[in-house]
């Protein structure tokens, strides 16, 4: 029941360069339990976004998360996550794994 109850409790934060959450890092950290991150178009040039508790990441008109071979640009350590409509580029070889190569749709 307390799933049920998150899930009507959860809300949208919007990320786009010109709103009041500008970056993705900083959507995800603000995020409670549940919540949609909405990213609008756009390229964002970000690294280490954490996704630690359940929530939807999601693309609008797919925006691009450029890692410019700075390091890993998205680690996920929860359950119930998604993560949908993006271009993740320009990651980096992790342990023999590439993280965010050109043209990957998470």
């Amino acid at each position: 029941m307390c799933l049920a109850a998150d899930l009507l409790l959860a809300d949208t934060i919007v990320v786009c360069k010109k709103c009041e959450i500008s970056t993705i890092v900083e959507g995800v950290k603000m995020a409670r339990d549940y919540d949609t991150v909405l990213v609008r178009k756009g390229t964002y040039k970000e690294v280490n976004i954490l996704i630690d508790k359940p929530l939807v990441l999601k693309g609008e008109n797919y925006p691009v998360i450029d890692g410019e071979l700075k390091g890993e640009i998205i680690t996920i350590t929860s359950d119930n996550v998604t993560v949908d409509g993006l271009f993740i580029i320009n990651g980096h070889q992790l342990h023999g794994r590439l993280c965010g190569s050109a043209g990957d749709k998470k």
